[in-house]
């Protein structure tokens, strides 16, 4: 029999998670491999600065990288083709990982040109 705590914690997250996907529409394997892609984009980017990343900007980053690998791999894949979960896959897991590093080197050179406009950072 487990422990109370564990089956209530098991049952808060199951609520969380279902509500979670019900709120906004998406299928979890997009979830979950927008996860996996914003870890691993995570794992692999330096920090600009050279300082290391804080906690807040780092799970700021996986949560955004996460829904934005979940939403937009799954409008990518529904452009593909319908009904196809490794299409589904692979698109959320290379929007949560590519994106990061995009949106990574926009903001470098976009502070680049504004540093040369006269701006200070």
């Amino acid at each position: 029999m487990p422990e109370p705590t564990t089956a209530a914690a098991a049952s808060l997250a199951a609520t969380l998670s279902a509500s979670t996907l019900a709120l906004l529409g998406v299928d979890y394997h997009a979830l979950i491999w927008g996860l996996a892609g914003s870890l691993f984009a995570l794992s692999q980017i330096d920090q600009p600065s050279g300082k290391p990343r804080t906690r807040t900007g780092a799970v700021a980053l996986v949560v955004v990288s996460t829904l934005a690998g979940a939403a937009l791999g799954g409008a990518l894949a529904s452009l593909i083709g319908e009904g196809k979960t490794h299409w589904l896959v692979a698109s959320a897991f290379l929007v949560a990982a590519g994106g990061t590093v995009v949106v990574g080197e926009g903001v470098q050179s976009l502070v680049a040109v504004l540093r040369k406009l006269g701006g200070r950072s």
